[in-house]
């Protein structure tokens, strides 16, 4: 499960963004249940991945990111 507002929707498929090695990578996924606040992700992530989940619209594929905090799902979405 993810926060809702940490999925950029596109015409055809959707994104999140991960960091790997501190740059922004832009990921396809697919969604599955959804909740108040949630979307569980089927596939497209992988264990232990580190999502970006605010500034999703300022971020650009490659670019730098910095990790301000790192935070459990759940209080994310409760």
């Amino acid at each position: 499960m993810v926060p809702a507002n940490a999925i950029i929707p596109e015409a055809r498929n959707k994104k999140m963004i991960v960091v790997k090695n501190g740059k922004a990578k832009f990921v396809d996924i697919v969604t599955g249940v959804r909740n108040t606040g949630a979307v569980e992700v089927t596939k497209g992530l992988q264990v232990g991945d580190s999502v970006v989940v605010s500034g999703v619209l300022f971020a650009r594929p490659g670019a730098p990111l910095k990790v301000r905090s790192v935070k459990k799902i759940e209080d994310l979405i409760n």
